[in-house]
C-alpha cells in the first residue's frame, strides 16, 4: 500500500503517561438490574455523566502493566506479543475455531476507540480520547493501516487541528471517500459535556482533519446515516450549552449536501416523540423505497421520515419490545433489522413495506448492555461485548455470539480477553475480520488496546486456516446502480456467493452505516458476474467490500469498490390503449383477446409487481401476458384481454398494473348479451275499424341462451307506432329456454293500410316484429 502524505505523529507513550498511576473507579450512570425497565432505566441514563473517573489502564498486556518502550528510532512505540498482519494472517486455531472462530491476541491501542470508521483504501480511523484513554478527541486522532500489521509502526497518531472535540459526535463516510464528522464535545467555563454544531472534513489522501460548514443545531450523540442521493442526514443528539439539565433534544434533522457544503433543516420532520427522549444516538437506517426507517432505543416506538423538501415524519402503529440505548440494532439487509431488546428478547425489524412487521427470534444468551454488532461478510451477525449490569465488571460476556438470518438461531463463537463495554467498539474489515477494541472514559477499564477476532469461516474443520479463494481485480472501481461487475477470482476456486458489505462506521453500540447486499452472478471460468441492484434505496451509495465465498463458505479477501449516487433513471412504462371496448359479447362466452402493449421506459429493467382488475367487472376480465420477469427499457410486452362476462348487462372495469412503485391503468368494458326469438316474425291484424281498438294479438318471446334475459325495453317504430299498443309479461328476467308474451293491441284513426314496427330491446342485442292492419270506415 502507498503510504499517503501528511503530517505524521508516530504512536508514542511518554515516560509521564508510562509512570501515570492506574486509575480505578464506575461509571457514574449507575448499574441496572437487567430486568429494569425502559422507562426507568431511560432515566438513569438521560444525562450521561462522562467525567473521567480513575480505572486502571489496560495496554493489552492486562491493567495496570506497562508497554515495553522500543527504540527511539521507533518513536518509543509499543506493540503487543503476537501481533499479526490481519491482511494476510490467520492464526491457527483449535477445532473449535472452526465453528466459534479464534480472538487474536490483544494489541495496543493509541487511543480508546470509540469512534471507528473503515476507510476506502482499508485503512481505519479511530478517534475518541487522548493517549492516556482520557475522554476528549481535541487533541489527536489515530490511523490504523492493517497491513503494516498492529504494531505501533502501523498507527499514525494525528493532531486535531479544527479546535473542535469530536468525542461522542457522529461520523460517516462520504461518497468523495472523505470522512464527515459532525458534532461532539464543548467545555463551557471549564465544564465538558455540552454540545457543538461544528463539522469537519477528514482526507485519507491527506491525513488531514480541516474545519467545514457547521450545523444549524448543536448535537452531541447524533446519528449521521448516507442517504441514497448521496447526501447525509444527522438525526437527534442533545444541543445542551452550559447548562446539561434538563436534556435539551435536537428534534429537527438536517441534510448534508457534500457538492454545495451546505446543512438544511428538515423542519417537517421535527418529532419530539421521535427524536426526543430518543436522542442518544438514534437507530437510523434507510428504508426500501427512500424513507428512514427510525427505531426508538427504549420504548420500541418506530417511525418513518422522509428526506424530501422540507421532510415530513410519521408514526407507525407498530411498536418493539422494551429496549435500551445500550443494546445494538444490526440492519442485516435491506430493509431489516436485529434488535436486541431488554431480558435478552431479540427481535427481527422487517421495514420493508409501509407498515413494519416485527417477528420474535431466538433470544441471545444474556444480558449484554453496550455489546456491539458487526454483519459478516457471509451475512451473518456478530454480537461482541457486553455486560449484565451497565459498564460494570458484572457478567461480564467475553463469548462472541453469531446470528444465522437464515434459522434465526445463535451460535457461540470464540472468547475474547478483554470486557468490552461502554465507549467499545466493532468494525468489519477487508479481510473479513472484526476490530473489536476500547472500552473507558469513563471505566471501569480504560482500554486502550483492542483484539481481532477471526470468524468461523476463515478455519478448517481442524481449526488450521482454510484456503481462501482469491478475488484478484474488479472491471472497475466504481460503479453505477444497475451496472454490470466483473470480477476475478483463482483458476480453481468455485464461488457459492457473492456479497457486499458497506463499510461501516461504529460508535456507542450503533453501526448505522454498515449493509449487506446478497448478488446474484454467473461464473465462467474465473470470472464472476453480477449485475448491481439498480434501485439506490437498496444498494445505497458509499463504498462496499466485495467478497467471493467458495462452495466451503470461506471468503476471499474483499476489493473494495465505490457505487456512486448516478443511479440510472428510475424504471417507467406506458399502456396502449387507454381503452379497451369489447363491445357485445355472448354471456357465458369468453370473448376474442383484446391487445394491451406495455412499453419500459426509464433507465432500468421493469419488474412487474402486479397485473390486476378493479371495478364492479373485475371478475369478468381475465388477462395473459409474456412480459416474463422484466422488461428492458425501450421494449415492449403484450397483455392480453378477455372478457367473460356473467350475465346480459353492460360491464366495466379497470387494468392495473404494478411496477417500479407506479400503477398504469386501462379502462375496459363490453355488454353481455343473451340470444333470444320474438315470433311470428310478422304479425296481421286484418281489417280494424278506425276509433276502434282491435282485440289483442300475442308475440312471443323465447330466451334461447344460458343465461336469463332481462327486457330493456318494447318499443314501436316505423310509419304509424302511434296506432299500436302493447302489455306484457315481460317485465322481469326472462330464464333460459323460458319465455315471455307482449299482447299489440291495434287502433287505426284512418282507413288504408297501417303498420309498425316492433322491436324488443335487450343488453347488447335487439329482435323484431312487423305488426300491420287495415283501417275501415264505420
Amino acid at each position: 500500500m502507498v503510504r499517503k502524505s501528511g503530517a505524521k505523529v508516530r504512536f508514542a507513550v511518554s515516560a509521564v503517561l508510562l509512570m501515570a498511576a492506574a486509575l480505578a473507579g464506575g461509571f457514574v450512570m449507575g448499574g441496572a438490574d437487567p430486568s429494569v425497565t425502559a422507562a426507568a432505566l431511560a432515566n438513569l441514563m438521560a444525562i450521561p455523566d462522562e467525567t473521567d473517573v480513575r480505572a486502571p489502564i489496560d495496554y493489552g498486556a492486562g491493567p495496570g502493566v506497562k508497554p515495553q518502550a522500543q527504540s527511539a528510532a521507533a518513536g518509543a512505540s509499543v506493540q503487543a506479543a503476537g501481533a499479526l498482519a490481519v491482511s494476510s494472517t490467520v492464526p491457527t486455531g483449535t477445532a473449535a475455531a472452526s465453528s466459534g472462530g479464534l480472538f487474536g491476541a490483544p494489541i495496543t491501542w493509541p487511543v480508546i476507540p470509540i469512534h471507528a470508521l473503515l476507510l476506502p483504501d482499508g485503512r481505519v480511523m479511530s478517534y475518541g480520547t487522548n493517549a492516556a484513554g482520557q475522554q476528549g478527541a481535541e487533541l489527536i486522532y489515530d490511523v490504523w493501516d492493517p497491513s503494516q500489521g498492529t504494531g505501533s509502526s502501523a498507527h499514525f497518531v494525528l493532531p486535531n487541528q479544527t479546535n473542535t472535540d469530536i468525542f461522542c459526535g457522529a461520523q460517516s463516510l462520504m461518497l468523495s471517500g472523505n470522512v464527515l464528522t459532525s458534532g461532539g464535545d464543548l467545555t463551557v467555563n471549564g465544564v465538558r459535556n455540552s454540545a457543538n454544531n461544528h463539522t469537519n472534513i477528514f482526507s485519507p489522501s491527506a491525513n488531514s482533519l480541516t474545519a467545514n460548514t457547521p450545523m444549524t443545531y448543536a448535537r452531541w450523540y447524533g446519528t449521521l446515516l448516507g442517504l441514497p442521493n448521496g447526501q447525509l442526514a444527522i438525526f437527534g443528539g442533545r444541543q445542551n450549552v452550559g447548562a446539561l439539565n434538563p436534556v435539551v433534544p435536537s428534534t429537527t434533522p438536517e441534510i448534508y449536501d457534500p457538492l454545495a457544503s451546505t446543512w438544511t433543516s428538515l423542519t417537517g420532520a421535527a418529532s419530539s416523540a421521535a427524536f426526543g427522549a430518543n436522542w442518544w444516538y438514534p437507530r437510523a437506517f434507510v428504508a426500501p423505497g427512500g424513507n428512514v426507517f427510525v427505531i426508538d432505543d427504549t420504548n420500541g416506538k418506530t417511525f418513518v421520515v422522509s428526506t424530501a423538501n422540507a421532510g415530513s415524519i410519521r408514526q407507525t402503529t407498530v411498536t418493539a419490545p422494551a429496549g435500551n440505548l445500550a443494546l445494538p440494532t444490526i440492519p442485516f439487509a435491506p430493509g431489516k433489522a436485529l434488535s436486541i431488546r431488554l431480558n435478552q428478547q431479540v427481535v427481527v425489524v422487517d421495514y420493508t413495506t409501509a407498515t413494519p412487521v416485527i417477528t420474535a427470534t431466538s433470544p441471545i444468551d444474556a444480558v449484554r448492555y453496550w455489546a456491539g454488532g458487526t454483519i459478516l461478510a457471509d451475512g451473518t451477525v456478530l454480537v461482541t461485548g457486553g455486560s449484565a449490569v451497565v459498564n460494570k465488571l458484572s457478567g461480564v460476556d467475553y463469548t462472541a455470539q453469531i446470528w444465522n438470518p437464515a434459522t434465526g438461531q445463535w451460535t457461540a463463537g470464540a472468547s475474547a480477553a478483554k470486557a468490552r463495554l461502554y465507549h467499545s467498539t466493532t468494525l468489519l474489515l477487508t479481510d473479513g475480520t472484526v476490530l473489536t477494541g476500547g472500552g473507558g472514559a469513563p471505566g471501569p477499564l480504560v482500554n486502550l488496546n483492542a483484539e481481532i477476532y477471526y470468524p468461523p469461516y476463515l478455519y478448517a474443520a481442524d481449526g488450521t486456516p482454510a484456503p481462501r479463494p482469491t478475488l484478484s481485480a474488479t472491471d472497475f472501481a466504481t460503479y453505477d446502480p444497475g451496472q454490470t461487475l466483473n470480477a476475478t477470482v483463482g483458476p480453481t476456486d468455485q464461488i457459492a456467493r457473492l456479497t457486499l458489505l458497506r463499510t461501516g462506521s461504529s460508535t456507542h453500540s450503533n453501526n448505522t452505516d454498515q449493509r449487506f447486499v446478497e448478488l446474484s452472478f454467473t461464473q465462467t471460468g474465473q470470472t464472476v458476474t453480477a449485475t448491481l441492484p439498480s434501485d439506490p434505496t437498496i444498494l445505497v451509495p458509499g463504498y462496499y467490500m466485495v467478497y467471493a465465498i467458495n462452495t466451503a463458505g470461506v471468503p476471499s479477501l474483499s476489493l473494495v469498490v465505490s457505487v456512486t449516487a448516478n443511479a440510472p433513471a428510475p424504471a417507467n412504462f406506458t399502456l396502449a390503449p387507454a381503452t379497451v371496448a369489447f363491445g357485445t359479447v355472448l354471456a357465458g362466452t369468453p370473448s376474442s383477446a383484446q391487445a394491451v402493449t406495455l412499453t419500459s421506459s426509464g433507465g432500468s429493467a421493469l419488474t412487474l409487481s402486479g397485473v390486476s382488475f378493479s371495478g364492479p367487472g373485475a371478475a369478468q376480465f381475465s388477462q395473459t401476458n409474456n412480459c416474463g420477469s422484466a422488461v428492458a427499457p425501450g421494449s415492449t410486452c403484450t397483455i392480453n384481454v378477455v372478457l367473460t362476462p356473467t350475465a346480459a348487462a353492460y360491464t366495466w372495469g379497470t387494468l392495473q398494473v404494478q411496477g417500479a412503485g407506479l400503477t398504469q391503468t386501462v379502462a375496459v368494458n363490453g355488454t353481455g348479451s343473451v340470444p333470444f326469438t320474438v315470433a311470428p316474425a310478422t304479425l296481421s291484424f286484418g281489417s280494424v275499424t278506425s276509433g276502434v281498438a282491435s282485440a289483442p294479438l300475442p308475440l312471443t318471446v323465447t330466451n334461447t341462451g344460458a343465461a336469463p334475459l332481462p327486457v330493456s325495453s318494447i318499443t314501436f317504430g316505423g310509419k304509424s307506432p302511434s296506432l299500436f299498443s302493447q302489455t306484457n309479461t315481460c317485465s322481469t328476467p326472462v330464464a333460459p329456454g323460458a319465455t315471455c308474451t307482449i299482447n299489440v293491441v291495434f287502433t287505426p284513426n284512418t282507413t288504408g293500410y297501417l303498420w309498425s314496427k316492433l322491436t324488443v330491446n335487450a343488453p347488447g342485442i335487439a329482435q323484431s316484429s312487423t305488426v300491420s292492419g287495415t283501417g275501415v270506415a264505420p
